[in-house]
């Protein structure tokens, strides 16, 4: 990928997700890390760092249904030992996308797992679902 060819990814990655946070009103991550590749394709990668395991599954779950063929996945176990879940897709523009996150501390019970990409969606449902519900009768 030429020096122009990953600024103007890293532009419509930074644009594309100011427009998912304010358009959706999504809970903001405390770190999102946007980066680009050429190995083995070109690719776009958004990292999501935070403590909240709800804010990352709203996060996730955003991207995977902003994405062109998402293939959601919560992998217990990793090449460098960490639990990671992840979404890989498209943008509009062909530009692949891996939203990735490794909320180690909340994944222990998936420990030498993997979900599959529907068992992954249910089970990030589930998390948003229940910090929603809490909130909402916390301003109750």
């Amino acid at each position: 990928m030429s020096r122009t060819a990953i600024t103007a990814a890293l532009t419509r990655m930074t644009s594309a997700l100011d427009q998912h946070l304010i358009t959706y009103s999504l809970p903001t991550p405390h770190l999102i890390t946007l980066s680009v590749g050429g190995r083995p394709s070109d690719y776009a990668r958004v990292m999501i760092h935070s403590e909240s395991l709800p804010i990352i599954a709203a996060t996730l779950l955003h991207w995977a249904n902003t994405l062109t063929n998402p293939q959601p996945r919560l992998l217990g176990e990793t090449d460098d030992y960490t639990a990671k879940i992840q979404v890989h897709g498209r943008l509009p523009d062909r530009t692949e996308v891996q939203v990735c996150a490794h909320p180690e501390h909340h994944l222990d019970k998936f420990r030498d797992q993997a979900l599959s990409p529907d068992q992954t969606l249910l089970w990030l449902h589930e998390q948003a679902s229940t910090a929603l519900t809490a909130r909402h009768a916390a301003t109750e």
